[in-house]
Parts: C-alpha cells; structure tokens; sequence
C-alpha cells in the first residue's frame, strides 16, 4: 500500500509527467489517479493481461496517466531504495517531507535540497521510467515523454500542470 504521503508526490510527479507526454489527459487526472491510488495493483494486472485499464474506467483516454502513475511510483521506490543505505531510520519521512514541499502547489522552491541526485542518478532513473513505461506498453514516444516529465519535475523547480 503506498502510504499518503508518497501517493501525493507520487501523484505531482505524474501529472507532472502527464501534462509532458498527454496533456489531453489532464481533465481527468485526478480521477484516474483516485482509482489508480484505490486498488494500485488491479492496473499492473489489467496491462499484463491486455486490458485498458485496472479499475473500471472504461475508457481508454486515461492510459498515458495510468502508465505514468504507475511509472511514478516505481521511481519514487527506487529513489528510495538508492537512499536507504545512507539514511537513518527517520531520514525516510524526511526525504517524502522535502519532495513533496519541493513539488508542493503553492511552493516553487523547497526549503531543503532534495537528495543529491546527480546527472547520473536522473539518468539511471529515466531509463528506470521508460523501460517501466515500456513494459507497461507506452508507445517509445509516450514511454519517452512519460520519463522526461519524471526526471524534469525531481531534476529542478517545476511549475505544476
């Protein structure tokens, strides 16, 4: 289960990388994200099986988010995952709770510094996102835009879609 604060950043991120790659999108994001965040296993199911979508929606308009979001947070635990070793026990919360002040709406800049993510940290982590958005059947182009939008929102100050 992702906990509430990582579905919020996970969320940023994604319409971060949704309004890059399907900006059409956008109208429904937020419920697309609702039901993705409701039952976020039924979505991984539903591409390996070949469906649409996971979770009801039976539209097809709302893939790109699907893919992203799912996208998203596999990144967000490699992120964490690459950090663990180096932070203490309390460090986790404290990486969410400066993510998600960097990304948070009425803030452009965070107060702290994200986690040191060099250039080949944000390119070890958009290969991560497009080869996950690729298996999740993202076009290239898609599987691309989805990536960028990841990487452009950890990699510096972002203006939220």
């Amino acid at each position: 289960m992702v906990r509430e604060i990582d579905r919020q950043l996970a969320t940023v991120l994604a319409r971060h990388a949704v309004a890059h790659a399907a900006p059409g999108e956008l109208p429904l994001f937020e419920v697309t994200s609702d039901a993705f965040f409701a039952a976020p296993g039924r979505a991984g199911r539903a591409f390996r099986r070949s469906e649409p979508l996971g979770f009801g929606l039976e539209t097809a308009v709302t893939v790109v988010s699907t893919i992203a979001l799912t996208v998203t947070v596999d990144v967000l635990k490699e992120i964490t995952t690459r950090h663990a070793e180096r932070l203490v026990s309390s460090s986790a919360s404290r990486v969410g709770r400066v993510l998600r002040r960097r990304f948070a709406r009425r803030s452009r800049q965070s107060a702290e510094p994200l986690p040191s993510l060099d250039q080949e940290q944000l390119a070890a982590l958009r290969e991560l996102a497009y080869r996950r958005a690729l298996e999740l059947r993202a076009s290239d182009e898609q599987a691309a835009r989805i990536a960028d939008g990841i990487v452009s929102a950890l990699a510096g100050p972002t203006s939220d879609p």
